[in-house]
């Protein structure tokens, strides 16, 4: 997709997790992350309050070749500052910001003791491409085989091993 295609101008904005469909849909699941925006200012280690309930958002690409670009586009609310700060490290990257990289983010559903919401988002960094080789080898029916190279830097919120450093992303 093209920058101006992401951009959100030229069409409806993405549906939301959450709120126009639940969490669930995605846990597990390899988005590419598009674009992402962040709400809260960042000084060291502290970070500002979220602003109406988020720290940021992130708008990803999910891998479904059976629909338009348009409609594999979604919004992630970051809800945790955990989370936010994985983002806003990874997003600005040296390798992201020149697009040598790209960023991959699976979400995990996590709860604390009381049921408060922990941080979810893992985050890893890719060559530029790997999202095209991925989709390609999904439009194809051979997702299975598709070898994921060795991630180039990860943030995981939790001890689950979402990204092997080789193999399928989706494998369980």
């Amino acid at each position: 997709m093209s920058e101006s295609e992401n951009d959100g101008e030229s069409g409806p904005a993405p549906p939301i997790a959450g709120k126009q469909f639940p969490w669930e849909y995605i846990s597990g699941g390899c988005l590419r992350l598009d674009s992402f925006h962040p709400f809260s200012k960042v000084d060291g280690d502290s970070v500002e309050p979220a602003k109406l309930g988020a720290f940021g958002l992130v708008i990803a690409e999910l891998p479904n070749p059976d629909v338009s670009p348009e409609q594999r586009r979604i919004t992630l609310p970051v809800e945790h500052i955990s989370d936010y700060k994985s983002l806003i490290r990874a997003h600005y990257d040296s390798g992201v910001s020149d697009k040598t990289n790209e960023l991959v983010v699976v979400y995990e559903p996590r709860r604390g003791w009381f049921g408060g919401k922990r941080a979810c988002l893992h985050v890893a960094a890719f060559p530029a491409g790997t999202w095209k080789s991925f989709f390609d080898a999904v439009t194809r029916y051979a997702a299975k085989e598709f070898r994921w190279p060795t991630a180039l830097f990860l943030y995981q919120p939790s001890d689950t091993q979402l990204f092997p450093s080789r193999g399928n992303l989706f494998a369980p």
